[in-house]
């Protein structure tokens, strides 16, 4: 499977609220804000600094919320899950711009904050699979395929982004061989 949905009716105005708040609070890194730390109380500790996450020896590690998040639509929803989050951040992709073809060690989950479906999409290249995201809906998507991210919009592309912290990191991918 390379997605799904798994969540709908999410109040998109109350995320819109929270990225507000943040972000007054917050500055991105590498376009993404952590919404969970995991040694160090940052809201930058977690970005990815090169390719594969190299650096990052456990991105399960990353279940600490900042206590600013305590009163937040967004800490609630994420809370919410019959799982436990992990290494949760927003995550912005300017206006027409995309990432490389890659693959991750951990699935993802996608809750689209500001993102038109039309000009904004995921691509699997290899699978044939261009996936839209909608305001509103969770998505979970099988990152350790290859894939990639447009942003075709003149806006930027804002998501929330994280994991499953029960999840395996994917060591024997063999795209990560390539």
């Amino acid at each position: 499977m390379i997605w799904q949905e798994i969540k709908s009716n999410i109040n998109v105005s109350a995320l819109i609220d929270d990225l507000a708040y943040i972000e007054s609070i917050a500055t991105y890194e590498k376009n993404q804000i952590c919404l969970q730390y995991g040694k160090e109380k940052s809201w930058s500790e977690g970005v990815p600094t090169y390719y594969h996450n190299k650096e990052i020896e456990n991105e399960t590690d990353y279940v600490n919320w900042h206590s600013e998040l305590d009163h937040t639509y967004i800490k609630k929803l994420l809370t919410s899950f019959d799982f436990k989050v992990s290494h949760a951040r927003i995550m912005r992709i300017p206006e027409r711009a995309c990432y490389t073809t890659h693959v991750d060690y951990y699935t993802r989950y996608h809750i689209p904050i500001i993102s038109n479906p039309l000009k904004s999409f995921m691509i699997f290249p290899d699978k044939d699979v261009i996936l839209r995201m909608y305001p509103g809906k969770v998505y979970w998507t099988n990152t350790y395929e290859l894939h990639n991210f447009l942003n075709g919009d003149l806006r930027p592309r804002i998501h929330i982004v994280f994991n499953n912290a029960d999840e395996e990191k994917n060591l024997d991918n063999p795209y990560l061989r390539m």
